[in-house]
């Protein structure tokens, strides 16, 4: 859910992948969303997002992604609250001050990337790799965070591992977003026919 306060801006943001390249549509309460002065849309490689600008109570409702492409369709949903602020209470957006850096190497070497973050209450970091969410019992990486930094290490870089990383770091407010590249050193990225997918949605609530 996203939760934001009458006046503020929100912002939603998916993740999605899929060969060949998917159509993306948005929709409130069933209804496709057309850009304008009140929704903005944009993508950053496979990191889609929409823009509410100036949320009033009338914004509040079910937002919907689709994306579809020969393979299939698929849809991401997210609930926005717009909620007034309780009296005297203090909170902090997820802001990223140091986003991962995108790091190229030999194949069979280890690479590391490193974000930096603030936000009260303190936020909780997830990585994402084509689509899939990371987790740290998984094989291929190991992550370790704090309350304001995560590190995603990748024992070997493979075809398989290479590619684009995204992090979003999340509170109760919203959430804030980054992406790397992991290249292998003398290679380009292996191009493959897949169904879409779409993570789950990565959700950022923007400052006054």
């Amino acid at each position: 859910m996203v939760m934001v306060e009458p006046g503020q801006s929100a912002e939603i943001t998916v993740a999605v992948t899929g060969h060949p390249e998917p159509v993306i549509e948005w929709y409130k309460n069933k209804q496709m969303l057309i850009p304008g002065d009140k929704y903005l849309t944009r993508n950053v490689g496979q990191a889609f997002t929409l823009s509410i600008a100036n949320a009033s109570r009338e914004d509040g409702g079910k937002y919907e992604l689709t994306a579809q492409n020969s393979a299939g369709t698929v849809a991401t949903f997210v609930d926005v609250n717009v909620v007034e602020p309780a009296a005297g209470s203090k909170s902090n957006l997820p802001h990223i001050t140091k986003a991962p850096v995108s790091v190229q190497s030999r194949a069979g070497q280890r690479a590391v990337l490193t974000c930096v973050f603030e936000g009260v209450p303190m936020p909780t970091a997830v990585w994402f790799h084509g689509g899939e969410r990371l987790t740290e019992d998984m094989e291929e990486v190991d992550i370790r965070s704090t309350e304001t930094t995560s590190e995603l290490t990748i024992h070997q870089l493979t075809e398989k591992t290479a590619g684009e990383y995204l992090i979003t770091v999340r509170n109760a407010y919203g959430e804030d977003l980054a992406k790397a590249m992991v290249m292998i050193e003398g290679s380009s990225a292996a191009t493959s026919s897949s169904a879409t997918t779409a993570s789950s949605p990565q959700k950022r609530v923007a400052r006054r």
